[in-house]
């Protein structure tokens, strides 16, 4: 037969490489995505949190899924502006001190994006540090995991979305 040859996509060698990029992809942008279509008549809210420190960013990711929300995580200030900027977010929880850009950056795109009134909430160890900034909540680290569901759902509840979040936040 004539035409281009057939590759079989099943056994052609993939570099793990490619895989774990996929993984990545599907865990921090398409699967949340799904999350935010419509469940039971709902909109469910979508929460991105932003740490350096892989194991709060997995504990936070866990508690938030388990109570409702939509998450998404970034593991830097920029992976975190990044994904505000592609995504539907209703609140941001991001830690204070990190590399590079810092939940104060974090804060300073977001109050001058589109979308200026989605809530942000800051972790910090050091709340001192804040100043005068325009956080719309604060939670010292080390927090209960039911310390900081409070603060979110005072934010925006699980199942309000981004139209009744605004209206409420």
């Amino acid at each position: 037969m004539g035409g281009l040859p057939h590759k079989n996509l099943l056994t052609s060698p993939i570099g793990i490489g490619h895989v774990s990029k996929a993984l990545h992809l599907c865990r921090r942008i398409w699967l949340p995505l799904l999350y935010s279509f419509q469940q039971n008549g709902l909109i469910v809210s979508t929460v991105l949190v932003i740490d350096d420190e892989k194991a709060i960013v997995e504990m936070l990711y866990r508690a938030l899924t388990r109570f409702g929300y939509a998450v998404l995580t970034a593991f830097s200030g920029r992976e975190g502006i990044e994904i505000f900027d592609q995504s539907a977010i209703d609140v941001v929880v991001t830690d204070l001190l990190m590399p590079g850009l810092d939940g104060v950056e974090v804060l300073r795109h977001v109050r001058q994006s589109r979308h200026k009134d989605i809530p942000v909430i800051a972790m910090s160890g050091t709340p001192n540090l804040l100043g005068n900034h325009d956080f719309d909540l604060v939670i010292s680290k080390p927090f209960s995991i039911y310390e900081l569901l409070d603060h979110v759902r005072y934010v925006c509840p699980p199942d309000a979305g981004r139209v009744n979040c605004d209206e409420n936040g």
